[in-house]
């Protein structure tokens, strides 16, 4: 089955939420004041505090997790045989594991034959 002109267009408005609100959370946060306090829970706070009292910041985040509901929403409405093909074709694709010194993970080599 299809995916519904409804569910098409939420996915369009997601895009549109979060790619329209990435450049304004990242200039909003280059611009914040650096914090520092005495122990983890006052500089937690003290973050927090910042962050959700500056304008700026907060009208891109709210717009932006309003996207990540939406989208949540949306996946919880497709149909199981719709993620089931999804989930297939991604099985299917031969992933190389990364890169990673802290898991003791070397680079992949690829043979190419």
């Amino acid at each position: 089955m299809a995916a519904s002109l409804g569910q098409v267009l939420a996915l369009v408005l997601v895009a549109a939420l979060w790619g329209g609100t990435q450049p304004l959370l990242k200039r909003a946060s280059s611009r914040l004041q650096h914090v520092h306090e005495q122990t983890w829970v006052r500089q937690l706070l003290q973050e927090m505090k910042t962050l959700f009292l500056n304008i700026e910041y907060l009208i891109p985040f709210f717009l932006n997790q309003c996207g990540s509901l939406l989208y949540y929403f949306t996946l919880a409405s497709t149909e199981r045989e719709e993620e089931r093909e999804i989930e297939t074709s991604m099985r299917d694709i031969d992933w190389p594991p990364p890169a990673c010194p802290l898991l003791r993970i070397g680079p992949t080599t690829w043979d190419v034959t």
